[in-house]
């Protein structure tokens, strides 16, 4: 499973986390077993980013976060690629679903 991870901090963590970024880097610091970090997108001039990581296991994922819980808030949501959600656009299909009709409202009656 893939997971899109999104995060910002307070302008006064930025020191604390950027000494943690660098030994994040060393090999003591890499996720943790059973999480693949597929990248992680900085903004410039912003306390924002993202990331890309791949597990089986949630749990893991969390453990990833847990160690910058205290300098950080995160929103983390499953992601599905172009052909997963093309499979999820078939089975719509398949079932024979059919979207409810637009109802479009009738502007009112000028007297």
């Amino acid at each position: 499973m893939i997971y899109v991870i999104a995060w910002t901090f307070k302008p006064e963590n930025r020191d604390a986390i950027q000494d943690r970024f660098m030994a994040f880097r060393t090999p003591g610091g890499r996720p943790p077993e059973g999480v693949s970090l597929l990248g992680r997108w900085h903004g410039v001039g912003t306390n924002k980013g993202v990331g890309v990581a791949e597990s089986d296991d949630p749990v893991a994922v969390a453990k990833l976060l847990e160690k910058w819980t205290d300098l950080m808030s995160f929103d983390v949501y499953p992601a599905l690629n172009d052909q997963d959600v093309a499979e999820v656009i078939q089975s719509k299909v398949s079932y024979g679903f059919r979207p409810a009709k637009r109802q479009t409202k009738k502007p009112p009656r000028r007297r």
